[in-house]
């Protein structure tokens, strides 16, 4: 598999919540039956230290997932790999949730704290906790943040707060907590508040609205300008700035956030849900570009996985670059999956597919397929690929 490539999640409010809440092949025990405490992960014999972190990201960037201006949760980053010590951790997602970690062909429960995020920095993993409405927690809230070093197994709390969207970066973690409240009329609502952990200092600070987007551009996340007239304050666009204030200037021809994006190192990745197309925008030159016009309906949650030449679509659909021809891809003794996330560890490829996290298999099996429409202008090939889902060790 080809190293360079991009990642797009994209997911519906409703749609959202049902893809990252299910629990399905999970435990069927109460969760009463089910209290996690702080305990200590495995330790890993034989490690030898064989790369580096990355200059920005603190996973694959093909694995992190963006945020939406109307889905303000955090969507399962359930795969990493770690460069340092040339480990896999991935959360056993629809199972257990606990933290695996795959070295060759073996895999090994390290962490049985079901989790949701995974990151890592200097060979040291970070998840946020999350129990899946299977799992309460004793030692620390749900949504805190933990660190596992595989040096010696000690797993500890660094930032014990009800968050909802991380973001983990060489310097530190950017976090969101929302703060609730019950009004007088018994309706809830709630505030947003965002953090910035320095690993360096070992202490969080609060940062000042507007509200960054967890998703980053190299080391700056986006931010809100706004401009004040008669008529209050109004967006004008979106410029880059570090959690400590740096300003990397203004997004070049570029005015709103739509509703489903990716930001990547080289542009922004969206869905333009009318036409049913994929548009990467270059963030430095503020040009547009359509890769895909999808010749299926976009199902949802929609998944974008980008590489070189290929672009998969969580509707099946596989597009080639090379070919300019899309397929639909078959999955193996199911036919079809509810794709809720491709991921990758920079060879294997993984899939979130109804509710569960598999090993994903592809392979032609003719050259020549039967080709169709359900778009007016837009064909696709059928009988050509087929995928097979393997579960992971458990």
């Amino acid at each position: 598999m080809k190293k360079r490539i991009f990642y797009l999640f994209i997911c519906t409010f409703l749609f959202g919540i049902a893809a990252c809440k299910s629990t399905q092949g999970g435990l069927s025990k109460s969760v009463a039956d089910n209290v996690i405490s702080l305990q200590q992960g495995e330790k890993t014999e034989k490690l030898t230290v064989v790369g580096e972190d990355g200059p920005y990201y603190c996973n694959l960037e093909e694995n992190l997932i963006g945020t939406f201006s109307y889905m303000p949760e955090d969507y399962p980053v359930p795969v990493c790999k770690d460069p340092v010590y040339d480990i896999t951790y991935y959360v056993n997602y629809g199972r257990d949730y606990y933290i695996y970690a795959k070295r060759g062909d073996t895999s090994e429960c390290v962490v049985e704290i079901p989790a949701r995020n995974l990151y890592c920095s200097e060979g040291i993993l970070y998840f946020r906790t999350d129990g899946h409405d299977l799992y309460e927690f004793d030692s620390f809230v749900d949504g805190a943040i933990l660190a596992y070093d595989p040096t010696d197994g000690s797993v500890e709390v660094v930032i014990n707060e009800p968050t909802y969207e991380i973001a983990v970066y060489p310097d530190g973690i950017l976090y969101t907590v929302n703060e609730e409240r019950i009004n007088d009329d018994g309706t809830r609502s709630g505030t947003r508040h965002q953090f910035f952990y320095s690993f360096e200092s070992k202490e969080s600070k609060e940062l000042p609205p507007p509200l960054r987007t967890v998703s980053c551009w190299k080391e700056y996340q986006l931010v809100a300008e706004t401009s004040v007239g008669e008529e209050g304050a109004k967006k004008v666009g979106y410029r880059l700035e570090t959690p400590d204030g740096e300003s990397g200037g203004m997004l070049p021809n570029w005015s709103e956030l739509p509703a489903v994006y990716r930001v990547r190192e080289d542009g922004i990745f969206y869905l333009d849900v009318k036409e049913n197309a994929l548009i990467h925008y270059d963030i430095q030159t503020g040009e547009y570009e359509t890769l895909v016009e999808a010749a299926l309906p976009s199902t949802f949650p929609t998944v974008f996985f980008v590489q070189e030449d290929v672009v998969y679509l969580s509707n099946g659909i596989r597009y080639s670059f090379s070919e300019n021809k899309q397929y639909k891809v078959e999955i193996k003794e199911k036919g079809s999956a509810w794709i809720q996330g491709y991921y990758t560890d920079g060879e294997e490829l993984y899939v979130l597919a109804d509710g569960m996290l598999w090993l994903y298999e592809e392979k032609r099996v003719e050259e020549t397929g039967y080709v169709t429409s359900q778009i007016p202008g837009r064909t696709f090939t059928i009988g050509c690929y087929e995928a097979e889902l393997h579960p992971l060790g458990e």
